[in-house]
């Protein structure tokens, strides 16, 4: 009886916590959400008023911006309450439980220490900045703000966390207080003597212990450059914030979220089964039918979400049971599934073609265009490559659709197939902005799913939502934590010092390039394609 009465505290404080974190959690969502479609409506509402009235706006850009950026930071705290954050772990699969657990312990100190920057440097941010904004004089201090904001929130959720096991509750306050320790005496208080080598070789050297080590990547990047401005000792580490902010704050990158969702609503609208029926009725009766369809209809979707992920999940859900059933080898089905989800990187509208653009000042809209010639390519490569394996393994062809099957499959998915060429076309021809694009996307994508095909559910509509704002966010930290270590890294010369080592084996423009797409390949092997660029 009194061991009842003492648990009984203890399970109102538990369901009284849990009542709280449902709340915040159910608050950033709303949050997240709330900005996406801001920034959605501002893009689009600026392409009527410009091309329908001449009139546009003149602050839509710059509240889109702001929206993004908080977005971002807010994103990335829900991506670290739900371990959303894309990590190498390939080494802590690899390790016995007891060494999991000590990575795990590893990186949620990492992500802390990274957290406690944001905190810490950028609210020093917020009070000295005096400057406002261009269009609307907006104290440049609430832009800031989301920097200490994302990071108060990613602190609580690592403090929430059960890092060792479903009964613990100690190490995640415990990794908080220990991080905030090490963070006050080694980069505020400098007590702590940081490692006597070059900016350099920390930046390099830390970055790549961490990604081996299976700390979500985001963090890896931000702790090297941290590390590396604090070994530095001349630069202000109110930089890093400053830094971070400026990597998201571009008006180009609000594409990626945009694509990103008109993805998900195809997904969740019925969009992929339409188009899974047209693909079957153009190469259903080839050679390997399903293998062949599975490679077509990625290349149909690689238009539509611009994302491997998303083409690799929807391929993945449909198609690969049931090629199974059709007696294809499982390894061979989730094979070519993923080998065709690389082609959506390729083909317009591409969510790496967007993030490469704008980190490297290029024309979006040429990349677009010059995307869909090595697209094709690779769809003919991997058909032939399907053709062939299927002759060797002995799978079969289906049966050829009839004219009237194959118009009727055409009609179901004519709606879907002609947004790739409504965004191109659109861009080609000055109507709107690879960005302004992407919001029109989404508008055809939901007047589409809603109206048209009438599909979807609110609660999918809503999860889309959700799903595309986070996705998006845990992406783009990955790019404002690497625009600091780009910094330092132009600072410390590390590109010259890597150029002068290639030039010195060889001046060959053909094994350079060479040189350098079988460092990608490698890379590629363990990195995601965007951390890589």
């Amino acid at each position: 009886m009194a061991r009842t009465e003492a648990l009984a505290p203890r399970a109102e404080r538990r369901r009284f916590f849990g009542a709280v974190d449902r709340v915040l959690e159910t608050t950033l969502e709303a949050a997240i959400v709330a900005l996406l479609v801001a920034m959605v409506v501002l893009a689009f509402v600026q392409v009527v008023l410009r091309f329908v009235f001449n009139d546009p706006l003149s602050w839509s850009e710059e509240v889109a911006r702001w929206c993004f950026v908080w977005m971002t930071f807010l994103g990335a705290a829900l991506g670290v309450k739900r371990n959303a954050h894309v990590a190498i772990d390939n080494l802590v699969l690899a390790l016995p439980p007891a060494g999991q657990k000590a990575l795990r312990l590893l990186g949620s100190f990492v992500v802390a220490v990274v957290s406690l920057a944001l905190v810490v440097h950028g609210w020093a941010l917020v009070q000295d900045s005096i400057l406002t904004s261009a269009a609307l004089q907006w104290p440049f201090k609430y832009l800031f703000l989301s920097m200490p904001v994302g990071g108060a929130l990613m602190l609580v959720y690592i403090a929430g966390r059960r890092v060792l096991g479903e009964r613990d509750w100690v190490s995640g306050p415990g990794v908080v207080a220990l991080a905030a320790l090490v963070y006050h005496l080694a980069f505020s208080a400098r007590v702590v003597p940081l490692p006597p080598i070059s900016p350099g070789v920390t930046l390099v050297a830390v970055l790549l212990l961490m990604l081996v080590l299976g700390v979500p990547i985001a963090f890896s990047v931000g702790l090297a450059a941290l590390l590396a401005m604090a070994v530095k000792g001349t630069i202000p580490l109110l930089t890093f914030p400053q830094f971070m902010t400026g990597g998201v704050d571009s008006f180009p990158l609000l594409a990626v979220p945009f694509f990103i969702l008109a993805g998900e609503l195809m997904n969740v609208g019925g969009i992929t089964e339409r188009i899974y029926r047209f693909a079957g009725s153009l190469v259903g009766h080839f050679r390997g039918g399903l293998a062949q369809v599975n490679v077509v209809t990625s290349t149909f979707i690689a238009g539509l979400s611009g994302s491997a992920t998303a083409d690799a999940a929807a391929d993945s859900k449909m198609l690969v049971p049931v090629m199974v059933q059709h007696g294809y080898g499982r390894a061979f089905a989730c094979s070519i599934t993923a080998a065709s989800a690389t082609i959506a990187p390729i083909i317009p509208p591409s969510i790496g073609l967007v993030i490469y653009g704008a980190t490297a000042n290029v024309s979006i809209g040429r990349l677009f265009l010059g995307g869909y010639v090595p697209g094709l390519l690779m769809t003919g490569a991997l058909m032939l490559t399907v053709y062939l394996i299927s002759r060797k393994r002995g799978y079969g062809a289906g049966r050829r659709a009839s004219a009237g099957e194959a118009l009727q499959a055409l009609r179901g998915a004519v709606l879907a197939i002609l947004m790739p060429f409504i965004i191109v076309g659109g861009i080609r021809f000055g109507i709107f902005t690879p960005t302004e694009a992407a919001s029109v996307a989404v508008v055809y994508a939901a007047v589409v799913i809603v109206l048209v095909y009438r599909h979807v559910t609110l609660q999918a509509f809503a999860r889309s939502l959700v799903d595309a704002a986070q996705g998006t966010a845990t992406v783009t930290l990955i790019i404002a934590a690497a625009s600091p270590f780009a910094w330092m890294l132009v600072a410390e010369q590390v590109p010259q010092t890597i150029t002068r080592a290639i030039v010195a084996v060889t001046s060959d423009r053909a094994v350079i390039l060479l040189a350098i797409n079988l460092l990608l390949l490698v890379l590629g092997m363990f990195m995601e394609g965007i951390s890589v660029m």
